[in-house]
């Protein structure tokens, strides 16, 4: 129950909560929508200490698609933000995929987040289009941009 709230924390954190694709709700209901979630994603959850400071959500598609992992989410608790721990958490995850014979990971950024476009450029990966209007933020929508990274 306590790593519920954790993450909650996390999703919900003012910065954040405005990259994420879930709109503000109480614990209660994220509870239920993490519930469903966790049926057809991994997660991956970081703990510093006795706290989770991060996590990774991944889903590898299916089928002729089945070399491909869409990395669904990253979230990253602030207190831990420019500590290197994001780096570590996606390397990670892109090693273990690497030895599970995954040959592609994508995932899509909002054109508007200055910190992770570039943060995923460091890691390898590349834009390979843009998804117009895609994501709608208090009413606002915004381009998204696909990117990728070959293993």
């Amino acid at each position: 129950k306590n790593d519920i709230q954790y993450i909650y924390k996390i999703y919900f954190h003012p910065t954040v909560n405005p990259f994420m694709n879930i709109k503000t709700m109480s614990l209660n209901d994220f509870s239920d929508y993490w519930a469903k979630r966790m049926i057809n994603e991994d997660i991956f959850v970081w703990v510093e200490g006795d706290k989770i400071a991060g996590m990774i959500c991944i889903n590898q598609e299916s089928n002729r698609c089945s070399g491909t992992v869409t990395l669904c989410s990253l979230a990253i608790h602030p207190d831990y933000h420019n500590k290197g721990l994001g780096r570590k958490m996606v390397n990670e995850i892109l090693s273990k995929l690497k030895k599970d014979k995954i040959v592609r990971v994508q995932l899509i950024v909002e054109e508007d987040n200055d910190k992770a476009r570039p943060f995923y450029k460091k890691l390898g990966f590349e834009e390979e289009g843009k998804l117009r209007k895609y994501f709608n933020r208090e009413g606002k929508f915004i381009d998204e941009i696909m990117m990728a990274r070959l293993l």
